[in-house]
């Protein structure tokens, strides 16, 4: 009885050029309708990013405010696109959302500076005059995020 060896099984041995071709027209195809919402998911993220870190600002000068026992501003320049922490006259923090996320802010009456004492309150007269609550509203591309400022200088989301 002799041994025979067994022949491999014909056939390709991988992937022909036409089926690769198709495999990359449908990645294609997805991919491009993929990029427009994650691109879309991108920019209102960017936009509450901003509304959220003008709160953080507001949350950071009150505290600091609480913390040292005097007078600490901030300012919302929303033409210029950035919030400020000033204490004392000097700058302590600065958040240029313009700049950083390309967001722009539009206030119904203009830059807005809350004084916070060491109470923890916005009080006059430092402090923009608000009979009702302001709002300033952050957009990018379509995508809008708003902000609410009270009286006594609540920072809320909308």
């Amino acid at each position: 009885m002799g041994f025979t060896r067994r022949q491999p099984a014909s056939g390709p041995d991988g992937f022909t050029i036409v089926e690769l071709a198709i495999v990359l027209i449908i990645a294609s195809v997805l991919l491009g309708l993929a990029v427009p919402r994650i691109q879309a998911t991108f920019h209102q993220r960017d936009v509450d990013g901003a509304r959220d870190g003008v709160i953080l600002m507001g949350a950071r000068a009150r505290s600091l405010a609480m913390e040292e026992a005097q007078v600490v501003q901030l300012r919302l320049r929303a033409d210029a696109g950035v919030a400020e922490i000033l204490q004392g006259g000097a700058t302590v923090e600065t958040f240029r959302f313009e700049d950083d996320l390309g967001v722009e802010a539009v206030s119904e009456i203009g830059d807005i500076v809350m004084c916070y004492t060491g109470r923890g309150f916005a009080v006059e007269p430092c402090s923009t005059h608000l009979s009702t609550p302001a709002q300033v509203e952050f957009s990018r591309d379509g995508h809008t995020a708003t902000l609410e400022v009270w009286q006594l200088g609540q920072l809320r989301k909308l």
